[in-house]
């Protein structure tokens, strides 16, 4: 019987923006990080293995938030789109293992997630969209609270106004981590991952004047990135958590041939746990991207509050 500690990585969040770029149409920016764990959920979890076991979890979660630019764009979009933004999430996802490889333990999950944004205006609704992700990830937990994993993750954008695909990708990654405690009440976990993404973007998939470079697969790259997440127990049943992220990217496809990107993250929440499955949140996010090709850098805020139900059995 294998007993140890390690931190499990459900890898299902993601949060894409359907963007209206130099007035030609709808294309597609994604956060480079990929934030593709449960990181962004703040459902990091410490666990002790101790034999096979199969489980099934799933949760929903509510968030309301202000986004000082929310088309991630590098110019000030206007007072028209300083709009509350409204997200609904509901997820499920599968695990199997916790058997005993060599001085690890290895652990599978499978997951779907399906995420509704809202614009709270009706003059900004053409950029609702729905974002649907498949993923599958394998965690191998070594003694010393180390974890190495892989997996792959796939991502359809639906608009929801016209009911057609924006985009379609799928990512394959590896990543490495350590989880450290520094205090009974605390946990630190870091990790460093690299992923390569393979895409389509319906609706401009032209490559001729005056839209050259526009092809379908303009946003496929390779991205590597180190980032940490944070949590403080600081009273019963509230916690602060922190992250942070730096993420380089680069680009080989179309209009995005040799663009390289760095894109810094960081965040803070604090949650209350006010039932069993049920926790509600206030949350304050900075993202900022640095950009060889100008028009693609940004900065922005996002602050808001979330509520979440989360089940497991």
């Amino acid at each position: 019987m294998i007993h140890m500690s390690a931190i499990l990585f459900r890898r299902i969040s993601m949060l894409f923006i359907v963007a209206f770029l130099l007035g030609l149409g709808k294309t597609v920016t994604i956060p480079a990080n990929g934030a593709a764990s449960l990181n962004d959920l703040g459902l990091q979890q410490l666990v002790e293995v101790k034999e096979k076991q199969f489980g099934v979890r799933s949760g929903y979660r509510f968030e309301i938030l202000a986004r000082s630019n929310p088309f991630y764009l590098d110019i000030n979009g206007g007072d028209a789109a300083n709009v509350p933004i409204m997200s609904n999430r509901l997820y499920v996802l599968g695990e199997a293992g916790n058997y005993g490889i060599g001085m690890g333990v290895m652990k599978h999950t499978a997951g779907l997630v399906y995420n509704r944004t809202n614009f709270m205006s009706g003059l900004l609704d053409v950029f609702d969209h729905d974002t649907q992700t498949f993923f599958l990830d394998n965690t191998y937990l070594r003694t010393g609270n180390w974890a190495l994993s892989a997996g792959i993750r796939g991502t359809r954008i639906v608009n929801t106004a016209d009911g057609e695909k924006d985009y379609s990708g799928w990512t394959p990654n590896v990543s490495i981590g350590k989880l450290f405690q520094p205090g009974t009440r605390q946990s630190l976990w870091i990790r460093w991952r690299n992923s390569l993404t393979f895409s389509e973007i319906t609706g401009l998939a032209v490559d001729g004047s005056p839209f050259k470079g526009l092809t379908d697969d303009r946003l496929n790259h390779w991205s590597s990135g180190l980032g940490f997440t944070h949590g403080w127990a600081f009273a019963k049943n509230w916690t602060l958590d922190s992250r942070g992220s730096l993420d380089l990217s680069q680009y080989s496809k179309g209009a995005n041939q040799d663009r390289n990107d760095k894109l810094l993250n960081l965040g803070t929440a604090i949650q209350w746990d006010f039932l069993r499955y049920f926790s509600m949140a206030g949350f304050l996010d900075y993202s900022r991207r640095f950009s060889n090709l100008d028009k693609y850098s940004f900065s922005k805020w996002d602050g808001g509050v979330r509520l979440n139900a989360d089940i497991g059995f």
